[in-house]
């Protein structure tokens, strides 16, 4: 896969109203976009390690978009 913009790590800690994510990023929460509109739900759990790019986008109403999950196994 190619990202055009660096991941950063994050913990997710809940996913909600489709296309919003909670996300620890830096030890600071932070509001990432979800672009999948699916339900995900074997694809997430809170606690779960994820990547996030950050846009540099400042008409965008959220900086972060969520990109990958990691189960941790």
């Amino acid at each position: 896969m190619n990202f055009n913009t660096p991941l950063i790590e994050g913990i997710i800690e809940k996913r909600y109203k489709r296309f919003l994510s909670d996300v620890l990023v830096n030890g600071e929460k932070a509001v990432a976009h979800v672009p999948n509109t699916g339900s995900m739900a074997s694809c997430w759990e809170p606690h779960w390690r994820c990547a996030v790019s950050k846009s540099t986008n400042p008409d965008r109403k959220l900086p972060f978009t969520l990109e990958l999950t990691h189960n941790g196994e």
